[in-house]
């Protein structure tokens, strides 16, 4: 059988989020975004996104499993000149 889509506006899916981790630091903004980008799939229930819990919860574990810190390469080397205006 297939499973049911467990459907939640941003505000009922960051509040069931929060029940099972009360530290989390995502925020509505961030699930907004993700809307925005189409990185969760989404329904447009009159003014309302409404989302599956389970994809949020796919997107929140696949962006911890991949390394999103950027490498950081210094673009100037040692001591450069600057002018002075006067």
């Amino acid at each position: 059988m297939a499973e049911i889509a467990r459907m939640r506006t941003i505000k009922k899916a960051l509040t069931a989020l929060k029940d099972e981790d009360k530290e989390t630091c995502i925020t509505e903004n961030f699930i907004r975004g993700a809307v925005r980008e189409n990185k969760i799939r989404s329904i447009k229930a009159g003014n309302r996104f409404l989302i599956d819990q389970s994809d949020l919860e796919n997107l929140i574990e696949s962006m911890a499993k991949t390394s999103i810190t950027p490498s950081i390469t210094p673009s100037i080397t040692g001591i450069r000149r600057v002018e002075v205006r006067r």
